[in-house]
């Protein structure tokens, strides 16, 4: 055995610690020390406080439409609205009852604070925040949108909310129960379709890991083709549903909505209809391709204009996340892991179904960031509790799958 030179073995472990900081995946890197998250996570906060307060100004006006929607539906005594207010007048009764509505700024910055709490749980139940590249920033842009989307007036605080009960209770039954009962309200409440997502989440959360055997063969959920394959059927699934509920093609609804705006030039982004044929089978194979154009988004990469190409980027860096949580979850057992893979399982699914446009698309996900953080670095064998030291390969203080 060779014996390296202080200089040598320096400059090896700069080598490691250079392709650790950039390597797509974290499982090797270290954390942060405990000064540096709080300097991150603070700063972060700041960011999203600043992006809160100014972002009127240098953000354009497809941004703030729910904001000045739920401005104006807030501001429309209950007896002179139209009827047709939905969940915009859940929410703007919601900052009338805090005492918001007539005060924007305070509404946008309590919107910052409950995004940067599910963020911080996100990287506590994660362990800490990596020393790597695609770590701190996916650290960085949840707070960043967070401040563009969560800093306003905006539905999206009561998921962020939704996602803190999920993150935040224990690992027990009653657990579960609140986390499935807060994912409830945001359906009755907000999101009829998370109904559907909830449906996905029951069987990616509590069907065993080894799976069930079908006529002596064994179907896995870890199985990567398995996966895909389930995903697929909840999918086609929906749109039958949906189909014969309104007696038009599975992809009714974001059909329905985009009929009046295809040619208002209210988005650039409209999701369209990707296959014309029978309702039945064309509604079944747009919902499957939408899902799989919202991981990779070809229709914005093909506008081939600098904004759309960042977005679509940033598409497939925020969905990385659950495919980097799936391959890292067929060895662990970690529950607030597998609880944030069956939730972003499920909203995949549901997105491919409903979503209208990439736009709402990006907002409606930016509440589910903390779950996809958590993903990305959680530790294998860890039970969420943070560590801001490696961990020994060895050490006989990590948990065991069971333990968690």
């Amino acid at each position: 055995m060779t014996l390296k030179s202080p200089v040598e073995a320096e400059e090896s472990q700069a080598k490691l610690s250079l392709g650790g900081f950039l390597s797509l995946t974290t499982d090797n890197c270290q954390r942060l020390s405990k000064t540096w998250q709080t300097v991150v996570m603070l700063t972060g906060v700041i960011v999203a406080g600043l992006i809160s307060i100014f972002g009127a100004h240098f953000l354009s006006e497809e941004f703030r439409f729910d904001a000045e929607t739920i401005a104006k539906v807030g501001h429309t005594p209950v007896d002179q609205r139209v009827g047709d207010e939905g969940s915009f007048a859940v929410i703007a009764d919601f900052y009338k009852s805090v005492g918001l509505i007539d005060h924007p700024l305070a509404a946008g910055l309590l919107g910052v604070l409950v995004g940067s709490m599910a963020i911080f749980l996100g990287v506590r139940k994660a362990g800490g925040i990596r020393k790597n590249l695609f770590s701190v920033g996916l650290v960085a842009v949840g707070f960043i949108l967070s401040g563009v989307f969560l800093g306003q007036y905006t539905k999206e605080i009561f998921i962020s909310l939704a996602m803190i009960v999920v993150l935040g209770v224990p690992r027990t039954w009653w657990g579960e129960l609140l986390g499935l009962l807060a994912m409830a309200g945001v359906a009755v409440w907000f999101r009829p379709y998370w109904g559907l997502l909830i449906a996905v989440y029951v069987v990616a959360r509590f069907v065993p890991p080894a799976g069930i055997a079908v006529k002596g063969q064994r179907i896995s959920y870890k199985n990567p083709i398995c996966f895909v394959v389930l995903m697929a059927l909840a999918s086609i699934a929906f749109s039958v549903v949906i189909g014969a509920y309104t007696g038009d093609g599975g992809d009714h609804f974001r059909s329905s909505v985009n009929q009046w705006r295809a040619n208002d030039g209210s988005t650039t982004t409209l999701i369209p209809a990707y296959v014309h044929t029978s309702p039945l089978i064309g509604g079944i194979l747009n919902n499957l391709i939408t899902t799989v154009l919202l991981v990779v988004p070809l229709p914005l990469l093909g506008l081939l204009k600098p904004y759309y190409i960042a977005s679509a980027l940033l598409f497939m860096f925020l969905w990385s996340g659950l495919f980097i949580g799936f391959y890292k979850l067929r060895e662990s057992h970690h529950v607030w892991a597998m609880r944030a893979f069956a939730i972003m399982t499920g909203f995949l699914v549901v997105q491919g179904v409903f979503e209208p446009d990439y736009g709402s698309a990006l907002r409606h996900l930016v509440p589910l960031i903390p779950l996809l953080i958590l993903l990305r670095d959680f530790d294998l064998n860890s039970n969420g509790v943070p560590s801001y030291e490696p961990i020994s390969e060895h050490d006989p203080s990590e948990a065991s799958p069971r333990d968690n």
